[in-house]
């Protein structure tokens, strides 16, 4: 083909472009809208499926993960182990080139002269961490930056709070938990724009400063399940080899620990997608994200269908010219040509209003999904390549279903049969229809599900409250900490809009700490896992927290400090029969006998994704924890600038971090939330795009029944006959459409709310709603255009043609 020919298919295909001005722009806000969808979640796909990725040889790197069981208690799955294991299994097995542990802490503070901020996440590694977890470091060099004692990496958002735009290497930073005090070097700074990792955190201490803080038991100690541990196996190493041998291992030297535990090696880069195990990262949800995937490629199908659809219905009127056209010589591959030209030419003006769209909406599109988005080298790459091959894949698509089309319609008889709305036409409507009730009716069961998690009772109260670190280095440093918070405690009772104050080791919304209760129930000692939290005397009355029997703790009584309370789910795992038959019997925790003094109600400590667990309140008073703050009145904000003001005057080095409660518990359901959000975008986008390509084929369908309508005029027919003849056939579709997709989507939609632990019912009326809403939508569009036709005086449409 020359080139003199290529120009000439290309000005052909302008000028039909530009002639049917209708089709075109359809054609181009819809595909438009499709590449724009597909790219979006493109860019959202491959972030979320990048995680650790980058790491070198990862491949071949590992974390090591447990499982804790007991005849009388369920499995536990950990993404902790115990910090003993590197060294055993790296000294032990010539396959493991390489280990780290890692401990990952919450809540320090960060000081460098006046600047100063209170971390979410700090991690301690040993010092081959970064030969494991490959992260860039802008400054420092990785072999030497965790090499000695009291060495910190910062990344680059933590060393710009600290040192703004100085040289931060080898300035020393005060770090202070509730344990205690280190001093340390800066060696490093990571990357601005880090690439993601399942590891959130804000420095990088070095392992040594984790045993000053917690002690020697930290280190090479069996027991200590608080650590993550990675593994670099030598290349061509067998995962599941190894993961027999470690086990082996644990039981040869550690049968005592080998009897309960068992050990598992599970990928870095699968830990952000296929990660759900207890005191985990905050990691990604799989199914959400392949849904997503499978959304955004279904949105461009559906724009691609509005393309054929169009294609097919000019192609019947195109039958006698492309007659013409073989008849003076065209080449067999001419048509094809014109009409894959014609799809390129249309196409590469909706990528490039795509890619512009997309590159000025980036950050908005970051916001929406959660996540840093800039337009780095490997970004660009990503969208030119993949929209290159939307390109020429649907222009190659186009191009050979135009050709067969205008082959099937040198026949008169198949030029009727396309008229009567065979072909191709009708099915790829349905398709249409099927994906867009299919999302409808995705929408309504998340809505529902997410009014179910907000109006189901928690078992406890989280409003009207204001949740706040203990003051770290206060803590840290103080000579009594217990006097210190009780003169604050007294005073912010003081303030107007406090009405109490009550503190405890953990908040709802928080992972629990683990431990284990035993107990003889008629004569069977059951021993049972269970989530502890410390609380003070003010607890119960704080959160509302529902007591079945008993009592709660009383600074008046002997119970506080010999007592404990139990859950439902507790006692009904230890066998009592009753919560009133629960109350003053005895169990043994950590070696001491305690007596059962109340009952409560179980509670959703976690998201609604995790079902009760048994769970036991034990008193402490002025924990170095959580603080929480029942608040009430119509001016909350200013109540929460007195408790910073006082906070700040108490506690000047320690940031007040108060965060009200609904937000924090909420924040649990971020990624259900941003999977709803883009879906109900893609579902308004669906619909948008099925009204587009419904609106112009009931344009050809009216064109193509203009005569049959002046005569059935004339001849008597009604207005309302004209419009049930026209609306008949989109009718069909939708109600076809509609039984195809009801069990699509009860299925697709009961698979996502497996995912939770507690949740809505499917109901039937969902999938009618739907259908309903789809025949509503179909004869909304094509009604305008039909009564359009219907009223048309019978003269003008016997002239027609």
């Amino acid at each position: 083909m020359t080139l003199s020919l290529i120009i000439h298919y290309i000005k052909s295909a302008s000028r039909e472009l530009v002639r049917f001005k209708l089709n075109t722009t359809v054609n181009l806000l819809g595909i438009t809208l499709g590449i724009c969808a597909f790219l979006v979640i493109g860019i959202y796909v491959r972030y979320e499926t990048g995680y650790d990725r980058y790491h070198k040889n990862v491949e071949d790197t590992y974390r090591l993960t447990c499982s804790t069981k007991d005849e009388n208690s369920d499995a536990q799955n950990w993404a902790m182990t115990p910090s003993a294991y590197p060294g055993i299994f790296k000294e032990t097995f010539p396959e493991v080139e390489n280990s780290a542990r890692v401990l990952r802490s919450a809540d320090h503070n960060l000081v460098y002269d006046e600047n100063k901020f209170k971390t979410h996440f700090i991690v301690f590694a040993d010092s081959t961490f970064l030969d494991i977890l490959e992260y860039p470091l802008a400054l420092g060099s990785p072999k030497a930056a965790l090499s000695g004692t009291n060495q910190i990496i910062l990344t680059h958002e933590t060393a710009q709070k600290l040192f703004g735009n100085e040289d931060p290497l080898n300035r020393i930073v005060s770090v202070y938990s509730d344990r205690g005090e280190l001093q340390c070097n800066v060696t490093g700074v990571l990357k601005k724009d880090l690439p993601p990792t399942h590891l959130d955190f804000e420095a990088i201490l070095s392992y040594d400063g984790a045993i000053k803080l917690w002690g020697d038991g930290i280190d090479q100690n069996p027991w200590f399940i608080r650590v993550f541990n990675y593994f670099k196996l030598k290349e061509g190493t067998k995962k599941q080899v190894m993961v027999d041998k470690f086990n082996a291992c644990l039981r040869e030297q550690l049968p005592d620990i080998a009897a309960y535990m068992t050990f598992d090696l599970q990928p870095v880069a699968s830990i952000h997608l296929n990660s759900d195990l207890m005191f985990d990262t905050k990691n990604g949800n799989k199914s959400s994200v392949y849904w997503l995937g499978v959304i955004g490629i279904l949105v461009l199908v559906m724009a691609c269908v509005n393309f054929i659809n169009l294609t097919s219905t000019e192609a019947i009127k195109y039958h006698k010219k492309v007659a013409i056209s073989k008849l003076l010589g065209a080449a067999k591959y001419a048509l094809f040509f014109t009409q894959f030209i014609k799809a390129v030419v249309l196409l590469t003006i909706a990528a490039a209003i795509s890619v512009l769209t997309i590159w000025l909406l980036l950050p908005t599109i970051g916001n929406i999904v959660d996540i840093n988005l800039s337009l780095q080298a490997g970004l660009i790459s990503f969208i030119i390549k993949f929209t290159l091959l939307i390109i020429l894949l649907t222009g190659v698509l186009i191009g050979g279903i135009s050709t067969a089309i205008t082959r099937i319609t040198q026949s008169d008889i198949n030029i009727s049969v396309l008229k009567r709305g065979n072909g191709i036409v009708k099915p790829l409507v349905v398709f249409q229809f099927l994906i867009t009730i299919v999302l409808i009716s995705g929408t309504i069961v998340i809505y529902k599900q997410f009014k179910y998690i907000n109006q189901e009772d928690l078992g406890y109260s989280i409003d009207n409250k204001i949740v706040a670190k203990a003051p770290t280095q206060y803590a840290a440093v103080a000579n009594d900490f217990s006097l210190g918070m009780k003169t604050f405690k007294d005073e912010a009772l003081k303030l107007p809009g406090v009405e109490l104050i009550t503190s405890s080791y953990v908040v709802p919304g928080q992972e629990v700490p683990w431990d284990y209760i035993t107990q003889n129930v008629n004569n069977e000692n059951k021993e049972v896992g269970i989530n502890m939290n410390f609380v003070d005397y003010d607890y119960f009355d704080g959160y509302e927290h529902k007591l079945l029997a008993g009592k709660f703790f009383s600074e008046h009584e002997k119970t506080t400090t010999e007592g404990i309370l139990l859950n439902k789910q507790a006692i009904d795992f230890l066998g009592y029969k009753s919560p009133d038959d629960a109350i003053n019997k005895t169990i043994n925790l950590n070696g001491n006998q305690l007596r059962i003094i109340g009952v409560f109600d179980n509670h959703h400590q976690l998201s609604f994704k995790h079902a009760y667990t048994p769970f036991y309140l034990k008193f402490q008073e002025f924990g170095k924890s959580n603080y929480t703050f029942c608040i009430s009145g119509s001016d909350q904000k200013a109540t929460y600038n007195n408790i910073k003001k006082l906070w700040e005057k108490h506690f000047p080095h320690d940031p007040f971090d108060g965060v009200y409660l609904t937000d924090f518990y909420n924040a649990q359901h971020k990624k259900e939330h941003i999977f709803s959000r883009v879906f109900n975008i893609f579902c308004i986008l669906s619909i948008f795009i099925s009204v587009l390509g419904i609106f112009i084929l009931s344009v050809s369908t009216t064109q193509q029944k203009t005569k049959e309508i002046g005569v059935r005029k004339v001849n008597g027919a009604t207005v309302s006959e004209i419009l049930v003849l026209l609306n008949q056939s989109f009718v069909k579709w939708v109600i076809v459409a509609f039984i195809i997709a009801t069990p699509v989507s009860y299925y697709a939609m009961h698979n996502w709310l497996e995912s939770f632990a507690f949740k809505t019912t499917l109901s039937w009326w969902f999938f009618a709603l739907a259908g309903v809403a789809a025949l509503g939508i179909a004869l909304i569009t094509v009604s305008w255009q039909s009564w359009r036709a219907a009223t048309q005086n019978p003269v003008e449409a016997l002239r027609y043609e």
